[in-house]
């Protein structure tokens, strides 16, 4: 995939969301790992206590949802990266969010 900071934000209007935690397209690990960033930005292991998960497993979601465009290293330093959401992963948590 390209470098995910050359996928274009789009207006939340135009994200077809209503149908992606519907239909399983959004897993709901990636929901709560985007809703534990909207808190505040983590590095992986961090997110993996957090959320009670794998660190192998948080960092395969971490690598997908960072090539799709909804997360980006806001800070890194000894090694570790610290992720937050992007613009579009607000948008994306925003609409799934108000599917509830």
């Amino acid at each position: 995939m390209s470098d995910p900071s050359e996928i274009p934000v789009l207006p939340l209007s135009e994200l077809p969301v209503s149908s992606f935690k519907q239909m399983g397209l959004v897993p709901e690990t990636k929901v709560r790992i985007l809703e534990a960033l909207e808190e505040e930005p983590a590095h992986g292991y961090l997110l993996a206590e957090k959320l009670g998960l794998s660190h192998g497993y948080i960092y395969t979601h971490l690598k997908e949802l960072r090539e799709e465009g909804m997360i980006e290293v806001v800070e890194e330093s000894e090694g570790k990266k610290v992720y937050g959401l992007t613009q579009n992963g607000e948008y994306l948590l925003l609409a799934l969010t108000d599917l509830e």
